[in-house]
C-alpha cells in the first residue's frame, strides 16, 4: 500500500514537472513574443481565487474518478493526476499576478495542449491514455473557467468566448476521462495508470 501510494505520488510529480516545464516557457514565450496590443490578460480578484480553485479541484476528482471506475482496477493515480493537471493550466497566469501584461490565458489553447500531450508521450514515455487523461483536464478546465480564450494561439490572436458550449465541453472532459480509463482497461501492459 505504502509502495503505491509512494509510486503515485512519484509519477504525478513526474507529469507535473514536465507540464510546468512546457507550461512556463509557453507562457514566457507568450510575454516575449506578444505585440502590446495582445497582452489585457488581467489577474482575477483575489476573493475570486480559492471558489475558483475549489471548482477546478471538484472538476478533476469528477474527471479523476470517472477514468478509474472505467479502467481495470480502481487507482487513485489518475484521481490526484486530473486534479493537479486541472490546477495546473492556470499556471499562464503568474505574469499577470507579478504584473506584467501578458495575452490573455496562453496555455488555454490547442497547441499547448497538443505539446505538452507529446511531450509526456515522447519525454517521459508515458502510455496514451495519460494524453487522454490531459485532454479530459484541459476540457473540464475550460468548462469550470470563464472568459474569454485564444483556443487556437500562437497561430491566432482571437479570443473565443465558450458559454453556448459550456455543456458540452463538461460532456467531452467525461468523454475522454472514460476513454483513458478504459485504453487503461484494454492495454496489454500492467494496470498502473501512469507508467513509464
Amino acid at each position: 500500500m505504502m509502495n503505491s501510494i509512494r509510486g503515485s505520488i512519484r509519477e504525478v510529480l513526474e507529469v507535473s514537472a514536465v507540464f510546468i516545464a512546457v507550461g512556463l516557457t509557453f507562457t514566457a514565450v507568450s510575454v516575449l513574443t506578444s505585440d502590446i496590443h495582445f497582452k489585457i490578460g488581467t489577474f482575477r480578484p483575489i476573493y475570486s481565487i480559492p471558489p475558483h480553485l475549489v471548482a477546478l479541484s471538484a472538476m478533476g476528482l469528477a474527471v479523476g474518478f470517472a477514468t478509474s471506475l472505467f479502467s481495470i482496477r480502481f487507482s487513485m493515480r489518475p484521481v490526484i493526476l486530473s486534479v493537479v493537471l486541472m490546477l495546473l493550466f492556470d499556471l499562464d497566469h503568474i505574469p499577470a499576478a507579478l504584473g506584467i501584461p501578458q495575452p490573455i490565458r496562453p496555455a488555454h489553447s490547442l497547441l499547448f495542449l497538443g505539446v505538452v500531450v507529446l511531450a509526456e508521450l515522447i519525454l517521459l514515455k508515458k502510455p496514451i491514455e495519460t494524453g487522454v487523461l490531459i485532454g479530459a483536464a484541459f476540457l473540464g478546465h475550460l468548462a469550470v473557467d470563464t472568459g474569454l480564450f485564444p483556443l487556437f494561439y500562437p497561430f491566432s490572436m482571437q479570443y473565443y468566448a465558450l458559454n453556448s458550449i459550456y455543456p458540452w465541453l463538461y460532456v467531452s472532459a467525461f468523454v475522454l476521462a472514460i476513454m483513458a480509463g478504459l485504453l487503461t482497461r484494454f492495454n496489454t501492459r500492467p494496470p498502473n495508470f501512469v507508467r513509464n
